[in-house]
């Protein structure tokens, strides 16, 4: 694990001290670069979005079908005309996402970028209808438990640990997660 790994997960840890009672050995094996960190919505943690655009360029950007038809109908476009534009691949996430029914679909990339991530503006150009991915990075709903994914996204986002902490639940709410 990296020590910026390292950090953000001790942050977590000081901040919400029953912690490793959901997520025994945390901290060990040390020399895992990803890891999830399952948390409960009463959990708090840091970030502020710097709005640069390193979460949209990093990874993957998964979504549900609900997220196809309300992306559909924010560009004014049926779901097919959709998923032939804008779907990479079909696959099942492993873990699931919001419940274990839910096909997660990858969105296309262009230049190692979101296809809706605009450079010009170092933002996304459908922010209204944007994924939940999006809107509730970096904590994932889970279908049991929130989590957060420390991965490469995580390790290049200038936004963890800076503002105030704020609980999971906050955080879902403020970005209609739910």
């Amino acid at each position: 694990m990296s020590s910026k790994t390292l950090e953000i997960v001790r942050k977590i840890e000081n901040e919400n001290p029953n912690i490793r009672k959901t997520n025994p050995g945390i901290l060990e094996g040390l020399e895992m670069e990803t890891r999830l960190v399952h948390l409960d919505l009463d959990d708090s943690f840091q970030f502020t979005c710097q709005q640069c655009g390193t979460c949209c360029c990093s990874g993957a950007i998964q979504i549900s079908g609900k997220d196809i038809t309300d992306l559909a109908r924010y560009l004014g476009i049926s779901t097919e005309d959709f998923n032939k534009k804008y779907l990479s691949r079909d696959f099942l996430l492993i873990g699931n996402f919001i419940d274990e029914n839910i096909k997660v679909i990858e969105l296309k990339k262009v230049d190692g970028a979101c296809v809706f991530f605009d450079g010009n503006i170092k933002g996304c150009s459908v922010y209204p209808a944007r994924p939940i991915a999006c809107r509730s990075f970096p904590i994932w709903p889970g279908d049991k438990k929130p989590w957060l994914l420390i991965d490469k996204s995580i390790h290049d986002c200038p936004g963890i640990g800076k503002g105030s902490f704020q609980t999971v639940q906050e955080w879902f709410e403020m970005n209609d997660v739910y």
